[in-house]
């Protein structure tokens, strides 16, 4: 039970990566659209300007966003048909939600109701799992046009009657306790928001830390404006909420600041004669981290052969949380805490105490760079440049540093075709479901670039490669349709070298 819960939990983490992608996108449009750049004031449509009122249409349908975006994931094929589906069952839904609580609470009550982004979640997954099993059914004859992915909208919309019909009955005393559970965080202050920060950064071990921060990004607190209700703390900072901003203050000094100088760090510890081997992984990283606050591909470069330094990052992180609540500062992002959005997003209503970032950000960054450095060498972690295997890893790239190698390495690596039942990605790592996890080759995965691995059950893996994990998830893929069993283990040296599988 622990090990399908466990893939059915990674698997919504890894699903909710794609309408979050979406933000970044509303975030320009908003703040361009703002009066001291392009929100010409003549070209205002009610209290937004016309740019403006583009970013905020997405903030304020993030619903149905995650759904579409959930039920692609969840697709084994990102079928266009569950996207579809999703659409029709969360209207549905919604529909059959406000008049069944009309009839059983009143119309006070349902118009109350708002279960956002959860609502939009629970009915991805749906459309996405009945597509998986419907989508090449095949019905009577006089039926047979509704076969096949055109009957995935259909039953979507038969099931969402019964969502409906869950949300209608049961949303009104859940609301209440998810609301609880945010105010919970709220009110116990400092400490709340250390834990906030410092759970965050352990479920990301597991890639399991988009589940937590759905929750409180998009879906905790509410705020009305101009008749649109706005729920999440993203979506409400945007939206202007002056109450708006605490959950995502503090990543700013871990992403802009510390983990940079954790970079700088453990660049420094490396020995000097392998240094030029790594300048460029440690740079590309740590600016990727201070640009656009995408920082996985560090962490992991540090968080399984370095699993204590980890630790102290994760409490590093919670204790930013905490300090930027009780300094009370407020400022947001769209994607991640890096310094685009933090020059683009400190204008809007909810920002206060901003500036104070930057002094806090010295100080983080100092403090991880004495922490890495110092830790790094008293317990010799083996990080980017200090491996064993190092020069067996160098002598596996080209000149320009790309790995010396195809997908068919990486699949020989994982135990071959008939190992491999399902391959997917996040942003940073390979998701695959496999039939036996240890028969797994982690001395190749390392020779490809492999930062850590995690083995959550028998049939699962999660590889982390970093940034180009979509890539080679799509290279394998694609290479699966042609590989033949047959050329083994002799075509892999000839393709790569015998060094290179040594």
């Amino acid at each position: 039970m622990f090990k399908n819960s466990f893939a059915s939990i990674s698997k919504v983490g890894r699903s909710l990566q794609l309408p979050i992608a979406v933000l970044p996108i509303a975030g320009l449009l908003l703040r361009f659209g703002q009066p001291d750049l392009l929100g010409n004031p003549h070209l205002f449509y009610g209290n937004l300007s016309f740019l403006a009122a583009m970013g905020q249409a997405i903030f304020s349908n993030m619903a149905i966003l995650f759904a579409v975006g959930v039920a692609i994931g969840f697709a084994f094929d990102g079928g266009g048909a569950a996207a579809l589906a999703a659409v029709v069952g969360f209207y549905t839904m919604m529909a059959g939600t406000t008049a069944f609580a009309t009839m059983l609470f009143g119309a006070k009550v349902a118009a109350s109701l708002n279960p956002g982004v959860f609502a939009g979640i629970c009915i991805g997954i749906t459309a996405g799992i009945l597509y998986n099993k419907y989508h090449n059914i095949k019905l009577p004859e006089f039926l047979a046009f509704f076969g096949g992915k055109r009957f995935v909208p259909i039953v979507t919309g038969i099931v969402s009657v019964l969502w409906a019909l869950f949300f209608g009955y049961l949303w009104p005393t859940l609301q209440g306790y998810i609301q609880a559970f945010g105010d919970w965080i709220v009110h116990a202050g400092a400490f709340g928001f250390f834990l906030y920060g410092f759970v965050n950064r352990i479920l990301l071990v597991f890639g399991l830390h988009m589940v937590l921060n759905t929750y409180v990004w998009f879906q905790y607190g509410s705020f009305v404006k101009n008749g649109i209700t706005y729920n999440g703390d993203i979506s409400r900072y945007f939206a202007g909420d002056p109450t708006a901003g605490y959950f995502q203050s503090g990543f700013f000094l871990v992403m802009m600041f510390g983990l940079p100088a954790a970079c700088l760090a453990m660049y420094k510890t490396v020995p000097k004669a392998r240094r030029p081997y790594v300048m460029g992984l440690y740079f590309s990283i740590a600016l990727t981290a201070f640009l656009t606050g995408v920082t996985e591909p560090i962490e992991y470069s540090f968080m399984f052969v370095a699993p204590v330094l980890y630790a102290i990052h994760a409490l590093m992180t919670g204790l930013a949380m905490a300090i930027t609540y009780s300094l009370h500062i407020r400022i947001g992002f769209t994607f991640s805490a890096g310094a685009v959005d933090f020059v683009l997003n400190n204008k809007f209503g909810s920002a206060y105490n901003w500036l104070k970032i930057l002094p806090l950000g010295v100080i983080y960054f100092v403090a991880y760079y004495i922490i890495f450095y110092f830790g790094v060498k008293i317990l010799d972690s083996k990080v980017p440049g200090r491996e064993d295997n190092f020069e067996a890893v160098t002598k596996s790239k080209n000149d320009d540093g790309s790995v010396k190698t195809t997908a068919y390495t990486y699949i020989y690596a994982l135990g071959g075709k008939e190992n491999l039942v399902q391959v997917n990605n996040c942003i940073t790592r390979l998701r695959l479901t496999v039939k036996d996890n240890k028969i797994i080759n982690e001395d190749i995965l390392k020779k490809l670039g492999m930062r850590g691995i995690v083995r959550p059950t028998p049939e699962s893996v999660q590889v982390i490669i970093g940034a180009r994990a979509e890539i080679v998830a799509g290279e394998i893929n694609e290479y699966l349709a042609g590989y033949s069993t047959k050329e083994g283990e002799e075509a892999v040296r000839k393709k790569v070298g015998d060094s290179f599988i040594k």
